[in-house]
């Protein structure tokens, strides 16, 4: 037992050091370029996200709180701002055209159904996120078509205004 305790030991203070890396990375980043910085707010994001049994693990063991306690420290420090958008549907939205289906995303590979526009995923995520808070928005929805009585698939991005 005291061999597993000490190889989880020895796999955290290897992440903190990770997200000490990036982290410090992308403040200086943001400082260079007199920028901010706009992160999903990924608070409940173990019970929310879905993912394969082979990928719990992984999704678990990631210290995403611990990055993002970092990188807000660091740009307090320096003065950089830190925006935060709700992360619902911007993995499955094209960035665009606006079209969200959850078969746009093939794990790391983003596929609009509608226009055909081909991207990695998560740097077509990173637009969406980028364009949430650019609009001022919290969220991206899809449109309520039941209250139209059309029970179809929706098929394009509303923007929610945020309160």
């Amino acid at each position: 037992m005291k061999k597993v305790k000490k190889i989880k030991n020895r796999e955290n203070k290897i992440i903190k050091n990770i997200n000490h890396k990036i982290s410090k990375a992308l403040v200086e980043r943001c400082l260079k370029d007199n920028s901010g910085i706009v992160l999903e707010n990924i608070k409940n994001i173990r019970r929310t996200a879905k993912s394969r049994k082979k990928q719990r693990y992984f999704l678990n063991s990631w210290s995403f709180y611990q990055i993002q306690m970092m990188i807000e420290y660091k740009a307090k420090k320096l003065g950089i701002p830190v925006f935060y958008v709700e992360p619902q549907y911007t993995s499955q939205r094209c960035s665009g055209c606006g079209h969200i289906e959850k078969a746009n995303r093939q794990l790391k590979l983003f596929r609009c159904k509608k226009c055909g526009k081909v991207e990695n995923a998560d740097v077509n995520a990173g637009f969406n996120i980028a364009e949430l808070h650019q609009l001022s928005i919290s969220q991206f929805s899809k449109e309520s078509d039941l209250l139209k009585g059309n029970t179809d698939i929706p098929k394009e991005a509303m923007v929610v205004k945020s309160n």
